[in-house]
């Protein structure tokens, strides 16, 4: 099973929808995913990213299922702090405070610990649904039905699901990875014959449905990377 990961367009965090830019972002990721065929899509219940996700549904004749659990709302109720007299993510502070040579797990407060804990749980539990039993660092395959699975959310909570799956450190992942509007990121839970697996990060942070002149006029040409 190949599970996608999107975050969505670029907002309009007042109205809670995707800015022009955004509605063009969305529509492009849909034509770059028009040939991947998911089986099952689940989004945010918030609007910018059902949004985003709506173009790649109409085009593959699928509806989303909304996720509670991948909501912004929630992970910005525990991951924020205040920052200068402003409110903001704390992981939005200069990188290298959340740097650690020990590698060890950290987390700003005792809150943010346990919304990871939780959004752990529910995806584990998603997983369970979708055939894959967690037994330590791995999943158990129960079965194989489904190929390829998506997940329209947000940056907050795909810092969470990618650390946790992965396996790397909440703060480092925070500090070293960047989530763009509309980036993909895939993980392969790979079939084994001895029906255990755990995920591979395929792909991170993919932008490639943005490179057209459309886009860089946007934006300048400030994602040629």
């Amino acid at each position: 099973m190949l599970l996608y990961i999107i975050r969505h367009g670029e907002p309009d965090y007042v109205t809670d929808t995707l800015t022009e830019t955004g509605i063009i972002q969305a529509q492009l990721l849909s034509e770059r995913l028009s040939s991947v065929k998911f089986d099952r899509i689940f989004s945010s219940p918030l609007g910018r990213a059902k949004q985003t996700a709506m173009p790649t549904c109409v085009k593959q004749n699928i509806d989303f299922e909304v996720l509670p659990w991948l909501s912004e709302s929630l992970a910005f109720d525990a991951m924020s702090a205040e920052i200068d007299g402003k409110k903001e993510w704390w992981f939005s502070i200069q990188n290298t405070k959340f740097r650690t040579t020990e590698g060890a797990q950290k987390y700003a407060t005792a809150k943010t610990e346990s919304f990871c804990d939780s959004t752990a749980s529910s995806y584990d539990s998603l997983l369970s649904e979708l055939g894959y039993e967690k037994d330590g660092c791995g999943y158990k395959i129960k079965n194989n039905k489904y190929n390829r699975v998506a997940f329209f959310c947000h940056g907050g909570i795909s810092n969470v699901l990618l650390s946790y799956a992965l396996m790397i450190p909440f703060n480092i992942f925070c500090a070293s990875f960047l989530i763009p509007y509309t980036g993909v990121a895939v993980l392969d839970f790979a079939l084994t014959d001895d029906k255990f697996t755990a995920p591979k990060c395929l792909m991170f942070s993919d932008l490639s449905h943005l490179y057209n002149t459309r886009l860089k006029n946007i934006y300048n040409n400030s994602f040629d990377i």
